[in-house]
C-alpha cells in the first residue's frame, strides 16, 4: 500500500465529500458512506431528538465536524450540544453525546479508536449503534479514566444523568 499523501489542516477544511471525511493527523480519512440500516437509525435518531431539543435544551447536529485535537477533526454520525453552548462553525467544545452508527465495513475496532478519542476530548458519552445486530453500546469513562463500554441489548440508551434517552425498540422501529 503507498503512503498517505498528507495535507494540511487548511488544505482539509477546504475539501468537500459525500460523506464528509475526517482528518488524522494530516491524513484525510475516507468515511464508509451510509446504507439502508445505518441512514435509517441515523434518521430515526435525528428525528426523535429534533422533536424533543427545546424540552431537552439541546440542538441535534447530523454529520457535523468535531475538532477533537489541533490535527484531529471527527464527524460523528450524530452529535447532540447543549443549546446553551457558544454556535461555532466547527464544534471546538465537547458535546453532550456522540452518536456512531456501524455501517457493513465498520469494525468494532475501528469504532473504539473513535470512542477513545471522544472521551479524550472530553466528550462524556458515546453510543455506538449496529443496525444489523440492532445492538448498541454506551461509552463512558469511569473515575480512573478507564473506557467504561457496556452492551445495550434492550431497554433504553440513555447518558449517565439519564438526560438523553431512547428504547431501542423506537431505535429500530424501521
Amino acid at each position: 500500500m503507498p503512503p498517505a499523501t498528507l495535507v494540511s489542516v487548511e488544505e482539509y477544511l477546504r475539501t468537500t465529500s459525500d460523506p464528509d471525511c475526517e482528518f488524522v493527523d494530516g491524513e484525510i480519512v475516507e468515511r464508509p458512506k451510509g446504507e439502508r440500516g445505518h441512514s435509517t437509525v441515523q434518521a430515526m435518531l435525528v428525528a426523535f431528538f429534533m422533536h424533543r431539543r427545546k424540552e431537552l435544551r439541546i440542538r441535534v447536529k447530523p454529520e457535523f465536524r468535531l475538532q477533537t485535537g489541533a490535527s484531529r477533526y471527527r464527524v460523528p454520525d450524530v452529535l447532540i450540544e447543549d443549546s446553551s453552548t457558544d454556535i461555532e462553525r466547527i464544534l471546538r467544545t465537547p458535546p453532550l453525546l456522540c452518536i456512531e452508527i456501524l455501517s457493513p465495513e465498520d469494525t468494532h475496532a475501528r469504532i473504539l479508536v473513535k470512542v477513545q478519542e471522544y472521551l479524550d476530548f472530553g466528550v462524556p458519552c458515546i453510543w455506538t449503534i449496529d443496525p444489523a445486530t440492532e445492538q448498541a453500546w454506551i461509552h463512558t469513562r469511569s473515575t480512573n479514566g478507564d473506557c467504561l463500554s457496556h452492551a445495550v441489548h434492550e431497554g433504553i440508551l440513555t447518558t449517565p444523568d439519564n438526560r438523553l434517552t431512547i428504547p431501542l425498540a423506537e431505535l429500530f422501529a424501521e
